[in-house]
């Protein structure tokens, strides 16, 4: 720790005494994995004498989950998603420098469960890749897998390589931009007791192919996984046509064993645009 403060903090400017709490003023972008969610937010920090010595630091979220509109490598735009505020608080304990490190830090820790350790194992560097792994928790029959990307392109790669390797995995949600990578969560079971339709490819990894070899003036605003096939909701600018892009989509890509139109119809708030749907089944 510096001999010297490296600030001074000014009472009214900077922070206010609350109920024998310093509370700083200025409130700092956050996040966390709760059990609702990953949430997104502000937070403040507020400091205290601890009851047994030492310094209580508490934090305080509020913030929702959000829903992405448009990301790219270096940016992403984002809005709240309706109904999951929340107001989350945690509180951690600074021991004085001088108190003795506690009993139980100084046990060694337990071993790894199992089943977390065996898809530690099977998640090696050659099947990750560039991509990086955060976390592993049990949930239920399956281990959930928190994982980071830099890159865009390293999600479908990894996905393309679990399949490879027979692994059978579920993405239960789209990955999050946000501090300057893509967090993601899979869900992998034991071979034999996997879901059906696990180790299909995510509704995330059908959005990215159709990204890849869409036309210049046609959006790929959404891909859902409908169990037995995905189906697609495209936006066109241009004047190109549904049979034309269902072409194109065939010639550039080997994913789809078959590309039906569901419907098209203009945009309802923006009439420039014309919305055209695709049902999606995979080889």
């Amino acid at each position: 720790m510096p001999a010297l403060p490296s600030r001074v903090l000014r009472a009214g400017s900077d922070f206010r005494c609350e109920d024998g709490w310093l509370v700083l003023l200025k409130p700092v972008n956050a996040e966390r994995r709760l059990e609702q969610g990953w949430v997104e937010g502000q937070a403040r920090l507020q400091l205290a004498r601890a009851p047994r010595g030492g310094l209580s630091l508490q934090l305080r979220l509020s913030g929702s989950q959000r829903s992405t509109l448009y990301a790219y490598e270096s940016a992403r735009i984002s809005v709240p998603k309706l109904g999951t505020g929340v107001r989350w608080v945690e509180t951690i304990r600074w021991p004085d420098l001088s108190e003795p490190l506690p009993v139980e830090a100084r046990h060694t820790p337990e071993p790894e469960a199992p089943a977390l350790a065996k898809v530690r194992q099977r998640l090696n560097a050659g099947l990750l890749g560039n991509v990086m792994l955060a976390g592993l928790s049990p949930k239920g029959e399956a281990v959930r897998v928190t994982l980071k990307a830099l890159r865009t392109q390293d999600i479908p790669a990894l996905e393309d390589r679990l399949r490879a390797a027979s692994i059978a995995y579920e993405m239960p949600r789209p990955p999050i931009w946000t501090n300057g990578a893509h967090h993601l969560e899979l869900l992998l079971w034991p071979a034999g007791q996997a879901p059906q339709g696990a180790g299909r490819p995510s509704a995330h990894r059908v959005q990215q192919e159709l990204e890849r070899v869409r036309a210049p003036l046609v959006d790929v605003h959404q891909v859902l996984n409908e169990g037995s096939g995905y189906q697609a909701t495209l936006y066109l600018l241009g004047p190109e046509r549904a049979d034309s892009i269902v072409a194109r989509i065939r010639l550039n890509s080997g994913m789809f064993k078959d590309i039906a139109v569901l419907g098209e119809a203009p945009h309802p708030g923006a009439p420039r645009l014309r919305v055209l749907r695709l049902a999606l089944t995979l080889h």
